[in-house]
C-alpha cells in the first residue's frame, strides 16, 4: 500500500495522525546541480549555530524525522531559509500522513 502524504494539518476532530519533518525540497545543491552530501553539510556547519547530528539531517531529508529535540526544529528552520533564500516556517516543514 502506498503512503499518502500531506501538508495539511488534521481536522480538530478527526482522529490523531502521525507527522514528520520532511526538509527535502529545501536540501541545497552544489555548483552542478548535484544534491550536497549529508557529511560536506555536517562538516560545513560544525561549531555553528545549525549543527544538528549527521542522523537528524538524514531523517528529515528522508521525510522520515518524527522524534527529535525541540532544540533541532528551529535549526532545521534556518537551514530551510538560509537554502531556499526566503524565510521558511515550521509548519511548512511538517508533512501529515494520510
Amino acid at each position: 500500500m502506498q503512503q499518502v502524504v500531506t501538508r495539511d494539518p488534521p481536522m480538530a476532530k478527526a482522529e490523531p495522525k502521525d507527522a514528520n519533518i520532511s526538509i527535502a525540497e529545501f536540501w541545497p545543491v552544489d555548483r552542478d546541480g548535484n544534491e550536497r552530501s549529508i557529511n560536506s553539510l555536517i562538516e560545513e556547519f560544525k561549531g555553528t549555530e545549525y549543527q544538528v547530528s549527521p542522523s537528524t539531517l538524514r531523517s528529515a531529508k528522508a521525510g522520515m524525522l518524527s522524534r527529535t529535540l525541540v532544540k533541532n526544529l528551529p535549526i532545521l528552520t534556518a537551514l530551510c531559509s538560509k537554502w531556499s533564500g526566503r524565510k521558511v516556517s515550521l509548519e511548512e516543514l511538517i508533512i501529515y500522513d494520510d
